[in-house]
């Protein structure tokens, strides 16, 4: 059998066994639709084997799918189509058997007759109703179903379900490859991974109602293997037609198998174990030719003593699967610090040259600052030294305005005193006028008087009256004296006034002393008053450190002081 030739191993195409659990050794087509009209395609296989596209082929051409489907992932991207229920089932019931799904050890034979079984049984048949209700034709698969046919097979048995099995085969040196990639598996670990899986699947579903399917023949030609389907089956593909054919050569793009090995290419490999040989040869013989029982033999063979060295070389497999997955782990790990080594290290070189172009930028914007700032400082001695020439100037115009604003007061006080004093002299001038007015009127009176005596009585002394009138004439001449003062004062201080104010008005910005002495030799050449002989003839002035024009006009006139040049 090392050479696996087709002669020695003598296939046949033989008919199909339709049996079923606890029906009897045969049933006819009629009497399984009879007895369980709803059907389930059991897509078995190896993880990595084509199982995910011949789920979905069947789907297309009809088979109903569950209602939770697993997302697809980076390695599938296509789609798992399965159903996350049922794999986190087949989970529970592997761990409570001290199994996994990388085990590929058989599952423990006793654990089928333990109370946990029953238990998961009536889940699995829970499991069933929600996730495909009262489908009549549905595609069911998961990889870990292929150590688990009897379970499942009872569970379809009591929910009145025709399971009827295709066996998915690929390439063990692809499914290999893709698992290394996938998991990191060990390659000799998932070669014995793929024995435990393909040889279950085979020996549990011998006698049922089968087909054993290739990866190659589904790519390649999907439509004969879908009608090969149903004549082993027995079913029909509701959708089988042209137009649903477009869908599945869409969907079985070639381009989305990554790994291609020829069976000559494991033939011919020398690392692999007759175990493999046999098995791969036998069923891509029956996925080409038909299923021949002269080969359970050789498969039983294979499987009895793959079982007879589980005990012996498990745990030394676990152990160095383990220490593998801490390999793996720790390469994975390191390759993560390495990562993030590189990335701290371009980081940390970003940071530096993001550092030394800030540094650049900062030392450009100094420097920059540093020219602004001189810039400034000398705009701001500009700026000071025009403010220091302004300031000058508004003091100066203060000064001006200040001398201005006192040439204006004092013009304006001389004016008011000036008035009122006029005013006063007006008033002093219609006194006198008004009793010269009545002293003349007496005085004719009295003249009168008199020359009316002289001529009654020419003998009568008229001294009394002579005297009187003499007085009166006297009084009179003293009022026409101060009348005429009265004008001349009137006069004088008109001319002070236009004096005074005829003062050029650049005056106003020269210090007060010297405006002022200005003022008065203006006034001594006009010949209308004199300060220091003012002063100098009333101490009492120079004392009170007076202006003389302004105590003479406000106090000497009204108390009759002289001045020389009015008096002359």
């Amino acid at each position: 059998m090392r050479d696996g030739s087709a002669a020695q191993i003598n296939h046949r195409p033989t008919a199909v066994c339709r049996t079923f659990p606890n029906w009897g050794n045969r049933l006819s087509m009629e009497e399984v639709d009879a007895l369980m009209p709803r059907k389930a395609i059991i897509v078995l296989g190896m993880h990595r084997s084509g199982t995910s596209a011949l789920a979905r082929t069947l789907n297309l051409l009809g088979c109903d799918l569950p209602h939770t489907l697993m997302p697809s992932a980076p390695a599938n991207p296509t789609g798992h189509w399965e159903s996350t229920a049922i794999m986190a089932l087949n989970d529970e019931i592997l761990h409570s058997a001290g199994s996994r799904w990388d085990d590929w050890l058989e599952v423990n034979p006793s654990w089928y007759e333990s109370p946990v079984a029953k238990k998961f049984v009536q889940h699995g048949v829970a499991a069933l109703r929600e996730e495909y209700g009262e489908s009549p034709l549905f595609v069911f698969k998961d990889p870990r179903n292929c150590r688990l046919v009897p379970y499942w097979f009872d569970v379809f048995s009591q929910s009145h379900i025709a399971p009827l099995t295709v066996i998915a085969l690929r390439n063990p040196l692809e499914v290999v490859a893709s698992l290394e990639l996938r998991d990191q598996q060990p390659r000799d670990y998932a070669i014995l991974l793929w024995l435990r899986h393909v040889l279950d699947a085979e020996h549990y579903t011998r006698g049922k109602v089968r087909a054993v399917l290739s990866y190659d023949n589904l790519l390649n030609n999907w439509a004969g293997e879908a009608e090969r389907l149903q004549t082993l089956l027995g079913v029909t593909w509701p959708r089988f037609s042209p137009l649903s054919s477009l869908d599945v050569e869409a969907f079985l793009d070639r381009t989305n198998r990554h790994h291609h090995q020829s069976s000559q290419d494991v033939f011919s490999n020398p690392l692999l174990s007759d175990w493999v040989h046999d098995a791969t040869k036998i069923l891509t013989m029956w996925a080409n030719l038909g299923e021949n029982q002269q080969d359970y033999i050789v498969l039983d063979n294979i499987r009895c003593q793959l079982n007879t060295a589980g005990p012996i070389f498990g745990r030394l497999t676990y152990s160095t699967i383990h220490q593998e997955q801490i390999n793996r782990e720790l390469r994975a790990l390191i390759t993560v610090k390495d990562e993030d080594l590189g990335r701290l290290n371009r980081n940390i070189s970003a940071l530096q040259q993001e550092y030394e172009n800030k540094l650049d930028l900062a030392d450009k914007n100094i420097f920059k600052a540093q020219r602004e700032v001189a810039i400034s400082q000398n705009e701001l001695a500009l700026t000071r030294s025009a403010l220091a020439d302004r300031e000058k100037e508004i003091s100066q115009v203060k000064v001006r305005l200040q001398a201005e604003q006192e040439r204006a007061d004092l013009a304006n006080e001389a004016r008011f005193v000036a008035e009122a004093d006029v005013g006063t002299l007006r008033e002093r001038l219609a006194t006198s006028q008004s009793e010269v007015v009545a002293l003349s009127k007496i005085l004719k009176e009295r003249e009168t008087e008199l020359a009316d005596i002289q001529l009654r009585s020419p003998s009568e002394d008229p001294v009394e009256i002579q005297n009187e009138i003499s007085y009166l004439a006297n009084r009179l001449r003293e009022k026409e004296v101060a009348e005429d003062l009265h004008l001349q004062q009137i006069e004088w201080l008109r001319k002070v006034i236009a004096t005074i104010i005829g003062c050029p008005r650049w005056w106003a910005f020269v210090p007060k002393l010297l405006s002022n002495r200005w003022r008065d030799e203006r006034l001594i050449r006009s010949k209308l008053f004199d300060s220091q002989s003012y002063t100098a003839r009333y101490p009492d002035v120079a004392l009170s450190k007076a202006d003389p024009l302004r105590h003479y006009i406000v106090h000497g006139m009204a108390e009759n002081r002289i001045i020389e040049n009015l008096n002359q």
